[in-house]
Order: structure tokens, then sequence, then C-alpha cells
């Protein structure tokens, strides 16, 4: 595009890049400065006399006199320099910047709202919020070019109002099967584009491990052998009773001990920086449990340990980490009405999963643990597709958890410690 009239841009010119060097409007001319490797590190503007300077994310102005520094990023959102606040941004699971708020001293203060259409277009017309006009990042996390009204995402500029980029694909060989001038294959929804080349992803290996692949957008565009999982991760964590391997008591037949017992679902949303590196990870965690014969389970077992229900997300310096670990046991009518009078104890149906991102080569490790008893497996989902991480098949109630006499002849029916054993 060298031109686009019904903005009022008569003229633009580009680099060997294929990056913008100036934009020429009918009252004003924008001219970008970039390093050699085509990272932008200045704009100025003839219309307003502003000189925008970009340093390794640290953003500058300039009127009149010294440049002054605007804000420099934060992993939460960013720290305004002229009101000496940080300024959190609420983001969603494709980067978009929904919501910019501070503390006023009283309480929380919407800075900005954002909201658009998919393909990026800003609604307008309601919640009007005056933000900051020196911190323009908001679709993808992109900073949208006031001046235009298209998104600089790096390798490319990007007209959220046509959907549609301004150039050329620079990896355009990878999608012969798309116009190069597309935008996430014409599914904002699914994708994000981090850099304006391609879109990364996760995938799973042959052998059932997954890492981040900078170059998988679809399945078309992944390895042989290896399964598209894409951006967002659905871990599915099931403990139950196999009817088939249950030995327990049943009353009868009148009592049926088998069935789900304890499910936890963990989403993980990826997002990523310009250069297509994931840079964190959005989780979202619930457990529920099971139905019991008899009265109300309860998300936490009596013994030692089992109250230790956590769900953790920590940056580390090789990556990311994610940890769960969820208890629940019968309902106290259970245990004192069935189960102990049959001579059994309470079952620790306990779980816990562990998740390292390795920033380094891109492996996503996943360790599943139980207690001794029920059986339990492990799913992960993306784009559709699901494939069971572990499965554990439980062992004999009756040679596991039947209550020990003790010297006076009388079942000792007090709670094993919780344990863990990896599963996978």
């Amino acid at each position: 595009m060298t031109d686009q009239l019904d903005k009022g841009i008569t003229k633009i010119t580009y680099n060997y890049l294929n990056l913008p060097n100036s934009i020429k409007k009918l009252t004003e001319t924008i001219n970008y400065t970039y390093r050699a490797d085509g990272v932008k590190v200045g704009k100025n503007s003839s219309g307003i006399a502003i000189q925008t300077d970009y340093l390794d994310g640290f953003q500058y102005e300039t009127t009149t006199g010294a440049a002054v520094l605007k804000f420099i990023p934060t992993s939460e959102g960013y720290y305004n320099f002229e009101n000496n606040k940080y300024i959190y941004n609420y983001t969603d699971h494709l980067g978009n910047i929904r919501l910019s708020y501070t503390n006023n001293g009283s309480g929380a203060q919407i800075i900005e709202e954002n909201n658009y259409y998919p393909f990026g277009l800003k609604h307008e017309g309601y919640n009007n919020l005056t933000g900051n006009s020196s911190y323009q990042y908001k679709y993808n996390g992109k900073e949208l070019q006031t001046e235009t009204g298209m998104y600089d995402y790096g390798a490319r500029f990007y007209m959220p109002d046509i959907g549609r980029w301004g150039v050329i694909d620079p990896l355009a060989e990878q999608y012969r099967r798309w116009s190069p001038y597309n935008y996430v294959m014409n599914n904002p929804l699914r994708f994000i584009d981090p850099d304006g080349r391609s879109a990364t992803d996760f995938v799973q290996r042959k052998d059932g491990s997954i890492y981040w692949d900078k170059n998988a957008n679809s399945q078309t565009t992944t390895k042989s052998g290896e399964t598209y999982l894409g951006k967002e991760l659905t871990f599915k964590f099931n403990s139950y009773i196999d009817k088939n391997l249950w030995d327990g008591p049943t009353l009868g037949g009148i009592v049926d001990a088998s069935g789900d017992k304890l499910t936890s679902t963990l989403k993980l949303s990826a997002r990523e920086n310009d250069a297509g590196e994931l840079t964190s990870l959005v989780g979202n965690f619930e457990s529920k449990p099971g139905e019991t014969p008899v009265g109300t389970p309860r998300m936490f077992y009596p013994g030692e340990g089992g109250s230790n229900n956590v769900f953790t997300m920590n940056s580390t310096s090789g990556g990311i980490n994610i940890n769960f670990e969820q208890h629940a046991s019968v309902s106290p009518v259970e245990e004192y009405m069935a189960l102990r009078p049959s001579g059994f104890k309470i079952v620790d149906v306990a779980q816990k999963l562990d998740i390292n991102y390795n920033s380094s080569n891109g492996n996503l490790s996943v360790g599943a643990y139980t207690n001794i008893f029920p059986s339990a497996n492990l799913t992960v989902s993306g784009n559709g597709q699901t494939s069971k991480l572990m499965q554990y098949n439980q062992p004999s109630f009756p040679g596991t958890h039947s209550a020990p006499k003790n010297k006076y002849n009388t079942y000792d029916y007090s709670y094993y410690p919780s344990k863990f054993y990896k599963r996978n």
C-alpha cells in the first residue's frame, strides 16, 4: 500500500525491510527511524511537533527542550513517570489490553477501557475515558499509530478497519494457501500474530511431550508426526473409582461406589512478544468433587496434609512454573455410617499437577501425582485435539484401606497422612 486516500494518506514510502519510512498526510508527515535489524527507535510528526523515542521499552517524548521519560513497561502494565504511578493492565487471552487501572489512594481507579471488534477496530461511543495519550498499546498489546489508525507489529503495520496488512508477509512462502496480506488466516478469535510474520503455538511430539513451536500456526505448518495444539491448552485431571476394579463394599449390591470423585481443570493461554517468544502464561483453575453414595463430599481430606489445596503460577529464572494440589474425601455421614462399620478407612482423593515451561528450549514438562487410590487420568486438549498424558489404575480397596485392629481388638480408624506418587 502506497496511499490510503480515505484516511487522507497521500503517500507511504518504505525502507529496504518494507517498513514505512514516512507517511505523508494532507496536514502532516510522520517519519520513522529504525535500527539495522528493523526495530523501531524513533517517530516524529511534523503536524504536532512531537518526537517519540523507543529504547527497549523505555518511551520518551520531546516537544520542546529535553526528552521526557513517559513510561516503562512492567509485567502487570506500566509505570507512568509523569504521575509517578503504577498502571495495571487487564488483558484477555489474545493479549488485548481491555482495562487499565491504578490505585488513587482510596481504591481502584479505571484509567481506560477498550473493547474491540474481532479484527481489532476499537468500539467507540461509550465508556469514554481520557486514558494516557502517551501509552497507545491496545489490540494484541501492540502500539496504535494514532496518526494513521494502524498498529505497529514490528515486521509490518496492520489496519484493523479492513483486517489486512499494508505490505506482503515476509514469510509468505510458509502460507501458500493464504493471501500474503491476510491477518491470522482470517481467524482473529483463535490466533494472534506476534510480529506481523507468523503465528506461534504449542505442538505435541510423537512421544506425547509438548513444546512451543515458533513455526507452527496450524496442523499444515506443524512437523510431520506432531499434533498442533494452538495457544490454549486445557489439562483435565480426573480421579475416579473404576467399576471393573472395585472390590470394596457394596452393601449387597445396594450401593455403587464407582464414578468420578474429583475433577480438576486447568486452562493455560500463552502470550508472546514481537519475536514470537512465549513470555507468559495466563491460567484458570477450577476443581469440583464427584458424587458420593451418601451425603455431600468434602473438598479436603481430614488427615495430615489433606488441606493443602493450592494453585500457583510463578515466573522463574528458567521459565514459568504452574502447580496445583487438590484433595477430596467422602462425606462424614458416609465415613461414620458406611465405611467405618464395614472396617475401612476413608480415601484421600489427591491430585497434584506440576507444569514447567523452559524458556531456553520451549519444552513444557508435565508431572502428574496421585495418592494410592483411586484410579486417575490426565488429558490435554488444544485446537480440538485431546490426548491422554497419564493413566493410573487403582489397586485393591480392601488391600489398601482396611482398618487394622489394635491390641484391644478394635479398629484403628486414624487417618493416613497424605502422600503423592508420580504417575507419568
